[in-house]
């Protein structure tokens, strides 16, 4: 089914509670710039995660399972503002998906009509921020744009995003 990123923004608005999700996403991947040969190169994704979780429970949950103290307190966003009581994140007229991944399942890069390995790109990725909560298997939050998601499958429904946001603010008043 095709839904607008409008519609998107006001289902997750609508719908409360933890679920589970696929998104299917088109990104370009911040690299470093010098003498970089693979700038422009377009990263395709298909990620599960879940959206509408409890940060602190999980980081805590599983501190559990690892048998550490279960006393992690979140700190606040660095960036943007949560939506009150949805997933989305407003940064900068910008709006975000926040998703818990559990998994990725398949990404693919290419530049132009050609693939690029992840092997032939990796020196030319950021270092990512070392993790501060005290597990050894991290709690991954990642920020979606929502102008890079092309489809989601949510509350098993498959969606395919056909336009990207021009204006949401009254929709999530």
């Amino acid at each position: 089914m095709k839904i607008l990123v409008e519609q998107l923004i006001e289902m997750l608005t609508k719908n409360k509670g933890a679920k589970i999700v696929t998104l299917y996403t088109e990104t370009k991947p911040q690299l470093k710039k010098a003498n970089n040969p693979y700038l422009g190169v377009v990263k395709r994704s298909r990620v599960n995660g879940i959206v509408n979780f409890n940060y602190e429970n999980s980081v805590n949950r599983q501190r559990g399972r690892e048998g550490s103290e279960m006393d992690f307190e979140a700190v606040e966003r660095k960036w943007g503002r949560r939506i009150n009581g949805t997933p989305v994140i407003e940064h900068k007229n910008k709006y975000y998906l926040e998703v818990k991944v559990e998994r990725t399942l398949d990404t693919e890069y290419k530049l132009g009509d050609d693939i690029v390995s992840y092997e032939n790109l990796k020196p030319y990725f950021y270092a990512r921020s070392v993790n501060q909560q005290g597990v050894e298997n991290e709690i991954k939050v990642r920020d979606f744009s929502l102008d890079s998601l092309k489809g989601l499958k949510y509350n098993g429904e498959l969606f395919e995003i056909v336009n990207h946001i021009s204006s949401v603010k009254e929709l999530v008043k």
